[in-house]
């Protein structure tokens, strides 16, 4: 849809599962859930209307992964919504064929069941109820598995496992994934703290622009903005952090930053500097993440 001009598309998952064996029907719905966590829209069309559509009705193991799915979905909310604003402002959809991103590989030109989210997230969903691994075409560069932080070297296929509460998904080497806590709906309560999961190439750096809006009013077309760039990069003493001034007239509130760099192997010190000056901050160094 996306080369149609669509900067936006779902797919419709709707079916009856008829005589389907419990086990079948409750392991369609998780996997049918995973595949549409980090897209745009999101709803449940499930055995038409012989069926409670919320999660809470379903069997206690599926109720509370596809609750876990929906918690991972609103922690995307800030990536999502700043690869959104991208895609209304240059017609690049969201939701993206890997060839479109990787023009020059001829190895992701018929691949059909993997995509990338923006230029920074690649979901390999598994689309059979009973399949618990899966090869995984990972392009060239580095690409970091979103669940373990294990690091790849792209341009291969990789075997992944995947069990019933996990969607295969991996992080481009070079990105930073801003995220929020979770919540219950959009507006519950403020992005607070926002956090930025950085996963260097192989320079050791990596970059984002984080945008925002009040997400109700077209006052982003006067500058009513905030668009915050963040970049990182491995010297030879270490990493370096830059948080640039924001751009935009739009005042989000006080709040704070996380970063976390993953994986990191091994520290010995960590300064925090503003315009030259050491500031005071908090680090925890856990499993190689600090």
């Amino acid at each position: 849809m996306g080369f149609a001009g669509a900067e936006r598309a779902d797919v419709h998952v709707a079916r009856s599962f008829g005589r389907t064996v419990c086990w079948q029907r409750r392991r369609r719905f998780q996997r049918a859930r995973q595949w549409r966590i980090p897209r745009a829209l999101l709803s449940n069309w499930f055995s038409r209307a012989l069926l409670s559509q919320s999660p809470r009705h379903r069997r206690l193991r599926s109720g509370a992964l596809a609750f876990w799915y929906l918690k991972l979905r609103y922690q995307l909310l800030p990536f999502l919504y700043t690869t959104l604003e991208e895609a209304h402002r240059n017609g690049t959809p969201l939701f993206r064929p890997l060839m479109l991103n990787y023009q020059d590989d001829p190895n992701t030109y018929n691949l059909d069941d993997e995509f990338m989210v923006g230029d920074d997230l690649l979901a390999a969903p598994i689309v059979k109820p009973d399949v618990t691994q899966r090869l995984v075409y990972l392009p060239k560069g580095v690409w970091y598995d979103y669940w373990t932080n294990e690091k790849y070297s792209g341009g291969t296929m990789v075997r992944v496992d995947a069990p019933l509460e996990t969607v295969p998904m991996f992080v481009r080497g070079g990105a930073i994934i801003p995220t929020a806590p979770a919540m219950n709906y959009v507006g519950e309560k403020p992005f607070d703290p926002i956090i930025f999961a950085i996963y260097p190439d192989e320079r050791g750096s990596a970059a984002t622009a984080l945008y925002e809006d009040d997400g109700l009013s077209p006052a982003y077309e006067d500058g009513a903005f905030r668009r915050t760039s963040v970049s990182v990069r491995r010297t030879t003493n270490g990493y370096v952090m830059k948080v640039s001034a924001p751009a935009g007239s739009y005042n989000p509130g006080a709040r704070k930053f996380t970063f976390v760099i993953k994986p990191v192997a091994s520290l010995s010190a960590v300064t925090m500097m503003d315009d030259g000056t050491a500031r005071s901050f908090i680090i925890r160094y856990t499993k190689r993440t600090l």
